[in-house]
């Protein structure tokens, strides 16, 4: 008997549903990511998003730039206003696993409310699945969500 996948896909909040049915014919593919609801792009005035795709702030001195991306976490520490969540994509996934001094910060970012995200393909993509020490590890239909629901994105870089 042959087994065929025919639906793989990953849920709100990444549980992961997988159909297995047995068959003869190639797996048909979804023509989309299929999720318990739609997606919903609407600006709620949630608050204020940090959005951080690499793990140096500028251009120019790569040393210089991860100075500076810590100094900027650190900075909201001090800030009256507190971001509602930090995003994480790319090679910033780096801040909240492998920079000690980032990831200090990020935990007390995180005791003041903050919510601390990052995205689960990137940490694969960078071989730190299991290396995140801070947060919490998300998937790009609560990033879109996140970016449609915040009031005021913040995007150093």
């Amino acid at each position: 008997m042959r087994v065929s996948i025919l639906d793989l896909s990953v849920l709100r909040g990444g549980t992961h549903r997988i159909v297995i049915s047995p068959g003869e014919s190639p797996p048909k593919r979804p023509e989309r990511e299929q999720h318990e609801e739609p997606l919903a792009c609407t600006r709620s005035g949630k608050g204020l998003l940090l959005y951080i795709g690499a793990d140096q702030m500028g251009r120019g001195s790569e040393e210089l730039g991860k100075k500076l991306l810590r100094g900027f976490l650190r900075t909201w520490l001090d800030s009256e206003q507190k971001p509602w969540r930090i995003i994480f994509i790319n090679s910033g996934v780096r801040l909240a696993t492998l920079d000690g001094e980032a990831v200090e910060a990020l935990e007390l970012l995180a005791e003041k409310g903050v919510e601390i995200l990052s995205c689960g393909t990137c940490l694969e993509h960078f071989g730190l699945g299991d290396s995140l020490r801070v947060g919490r590890i998300t998937n790009m239909y609560e990033i879109v969500e996140t970016l449609c629901a915040a009031a005021q994105v913040i995007s150093p870089a």
